[in-house]
């Protein structure tokens, strides 16, 4: 049996709702200052880094913008003053690396914030009402990474 998932925004909203203002309501609704706390390096030396809640936002944000590599967001990030604006990132500097992007995603993943973040995300939902929690889904799709082999 398949169970349609309802939309939280008609066809038309969506439409109507443009980039520049998808991402704004977006990241209004999530407060990702725990998550950039626990990315933050405890160590005083080395050079000022990027906002890792800037980057955090950015990594939530490519899959709106159909963006699937991490090169794709560096380069998104170099072009689209807005954009970089959106995810909380400064303008009077470069746009982090594609190395900087990486190593922060694997602290996120390596950290289980990811899955923090989503099971947060869920409680709250529950809360606001927006899903009730008593149906479960199961996506099989496949999903084509660049992960080395475990043998």
């Amino acid at each position: 049996m398949y169970i349609l998932q309802e939309s939280l925004f008609s066809f038309d909203e969506l439409q109507k709702l443009e980039s520049k203002e998808r991402l704004p309501i977006f990241f209004s609704a999530l407060d990702l200052r725990p998550y950039a706390k626990e990315l933050r390096s405890h160590s005083p030396r080395g050079a000022d880094g990027h906002c890792r809640q800037g980057i955090l936002r950015a990594l939530l944000a490519a899959p709106l913008e159909n963006i699937d590599t991490l090169t794709g967001l560096h380069r998104r990030l170099d072009v689209d003053l807005r954009f970089r604006y959106q995810c909380g990132l400064r303008l009077d500097r470069e746009a982090p690396s594609i190395a900087t992007l990486s190593r922060v995603f694997a602290e996120l993943t390596g950290k289980e914030l990811a899955k923090l973040l989503f099971d947060d995300l869920v409680v709250q939902c529950k809360k606001e009402g927006i899903i009730d929690g008593s149906h479960v889904a199961i996506d099989s799709a496949a999903i084509h990474a660049y992960e080395k082999k475990q043998p």
